[in-house]
């Protein structure tokens, strides 16, 4: 089965390298020309869109849980804890737990996202909380920043990116 590094910021030296490891379908992503066009995106959202590196991290285990993708998650859950997610929100959104309680900006990513890829309808309320917190331009930072994490889920799950075989699946199975 093909494998992965854990590393999703890796130098070009670097991702060139693990490239080369890949095999079977995943061999596909590496040279796949919309896979490589998104890494410009991929890097305004994570680095220049100003959501901050916590946000950054929220959203993206967010998108990873609603979208059932392990590898995804297991690549961003240590970058969540380094910047700064608690392991309450952590655990809230692996287990898909009540956000009630949770600071109100935390809350409307967890449930904007949920929304968006679950119940595939967003809420005016959801989507008038997300804007008070947020503004307009980080509103539509975020939820690009979501699409295109869930485009990511999409490749990883078409191409057959599996977690290292030591590696335990960090997601519980969808009850």
């Amino acid at each position: 089965m093909p494998r992965r590094s854990r590393s999703m910021t890796a130098s070009p030296t670097r991702a060139a390298a693990r490239c080369a490891a890949y095999a079977g379908r995943a061999a596909f992503i590496c040279t796949a020309r919309p896979w490589r066009a998104t890494h410009a995106l991929n890097r305004f959202l994570r680095q220049e869109a100003g959501l901050g590196g916590r946000v950054r991290e929220l959203a993206i285990l967010v998108t990873a849980r609603e979208l059932d993708s392990q590898f995804e998650w297991a690549a961003h859950e240590e970058e969540a804890r380094r910047e700064g997610l608690s392991p309450e929100i952590i655990e809230t959104i692996r287990h898909r737990r009540d956000t009630s309680g949770l600071d109100d900006a935390d809350a409307a990513v967890i449930e904007l996202g949920r929304e968006v890829f679950t119940a595939r309808k967003v809420k005016s309320e959801t989507f008038a909380r997300a804007l008070e917190l947020f503004g307009r331009k980080k509103l539509v930072d975020l939820v690009a920043l979501m699409g295109n994490y869930a485009a990511t889920a999409a490749m990883l799950t078409a191409f057959d990116m599996q977690l290292d075989p030591d590696q335990t699946p960090p997601l519980p199975a969808r009850s």
